[in-house]
């Protein structure tokens, strides 16, 4: 399992779309919004998924910034 914090910064006049987009976003949870940023939290199975879903929020429409600020991980025991 692996938990990011993430902070989104919001391009002007696109934070509404952008939330709504980012709490449709299947293990994306927004936890704070202050003007426009957003503190967010994201699960996933692996690394490869946290890196994946990282870049996908940062490519989508009308976000200006994302970066991840924490990681944890940790492995599954048997």
């Amino acid at each position: 399992m692996n938990v990011s914090g993430i902070v989104v910064g919001f391009a002007p006049g696109q934070r509404q779309r952008c939330l709504e987009t980012l709490a449709a976003l299947q293990g994306v949870d927004v936890y704070a919004v202050e003007g426009d940023r957003a503190v967010i939290t994201q699960e996933s199975a692996s690394t490869a998924e946290q890196e994946e879903g990282l870049r996908r929020i940062q490519a989508l429409p009308g976000v200006a910034n994302a970066a991840l600020v924490y990681h944890w991980f940790e492995e599954d025991v048997p």
